[in-house]
């Protein structure tokens, strides 16, 4: 089986309950650390948008809101803007 540079991710936490979303998370995260892949997230959700705060890049109506670092986005408020 060949070794992927990354994980995409559509909503992936949609339905789910707080407890099993931040186990899924984790699971994600131990992924990403152990077989060093990328992780590419198509979210709504603020509070798991933040469990990858590498990059993140904001859309909206097909347009580039904000790209950047999670820090940098919060502190400009394109997060809140977006996951008020």
């Amino acid at each position: 089986m060949g070794r992927p540079l990354f994980l995409l991710l559509d909503e992936p936490t949609l339905g789910l309950d707080p407890q099993n979303t931040l186990k899924l998370i984790e699971a994600w995260r131990q992924i990403r650390v152990q077989r060093e892949l990328a992780v590419l997230v198509a979210e709504q959700s603020g509070r798991f948008a933040r469990a990858f705060p590498n990059r993140v890049v904001l859309l909206v109506g097909g347009e580039i809101l904000f790209d950047g670092s999670l820090n940098e986005g919060e502190r400009r408020g394109a997060l809140a803007e977006v996951f008020a």
